[in-house]
């Protein structure tokens, strides 16, 4: 039994089934909310506006920084990361218009562009990223989500709540399961939900970073669920 991910325990409040599936979202929606006051007590989220400086090591690039700027009310959104010895950025206005940048300027170079992920496209599924990784659980609020199970379970050695989503637009995955601690409901962690439950990846939540007044994760490590094999994190460096 893998140790990092969760084991299923019977939950008295809760009952599983279609007749019952009202009673567990109105459940599950209780929890979501109070996590929602554990994290974003003020309400700040919806008016804030992020800088971050991220280190971001992963197997194949173990110096990878990102500096992320995201507005929510605006949606405006840049990156900018490193890349070798270039600096790539990637830009989202308020009219939602992309744009890619490499050391300041427009590339035209295919194989450039390919290599350092410069296709403007991209630059949409960046800044969604950002928005779940950093907006958890104040992104799950209104009709972009679809609540579905919600369970007792062990994760990464401690008692948690599962609840498992499907959101309305995909990120990285369309469905995942968000673990809650019963005590205070803060957000624990989460894994990619597919085809194969055995398959995709974890992340462990911990740390705590007071941004805008909202108490967010400082650190999230990325996990192989077949094996539990480190992939690598998301390291608040500083922000304001």
């Amino acid at each position: 039994m893998k140790p990092l991910l969760y084991l299923l325990l019977p939950l008295s409040f809760l009952v599983v089934g279609n007749s019952n599936h009202e009673r567990t979202c109105k459940n599950g929606k209780y929890i979501l909310e109070q996590s929602i006051k554990f994290h974003d007590p003020k309400g700040n989220w919806q008016t804030a506006s992020l800088d971050m400086v991220i280190r971001e090591p992963r197997l194949t690039v173990p110096d990878r920084f990102s500096n992320v700027r995201l507005d929510v009310p605006s949606r405006t959104f840049s990156l900018e990361r490193n890349r070798g010895d270039h600096v790539s950025t990637h830009l989202v206005d308020e009219n939602g218009q992309a744009k890619t940048l490499l050391d300041g300027k427009p590339e035209t170079d295919p194989e450039l562009i390919e290599k350092y992920r410069l296709q403007p496209e991209r630059n949409t599924n960046y800044r969604g990223y950002y928005e779940f990784m950093y907006g958890l659980p104040m992104v799950l609020q209104g009709d972009n989500y679809q609540m579905k199970e919600v369970r007792e379970v062990t994760f990464n050695k401690q008692k948690a709540i599962s609840i498992d989503f499907e959101l309305g637009v995909p990120m990285i995955a369309s469905s995942w399961r968000i673990f809650f601690s019963p005590e205070d409901y803060s957000v624990l962690g989460l894994e990619t939900l597919g085809e194969k439950p055995e398959e995709g990846e974890y992340l462990i939540f911990n740390g705590s970073a007071d941004m805008k007044e909202m108490n967010l994760a400082r650190f999230r490590h990325w996990y192989d669920k077949t094996n539990d094999e480190y992939r690598g994190s998301d390291i608040l460096v500083s922000y304001k």
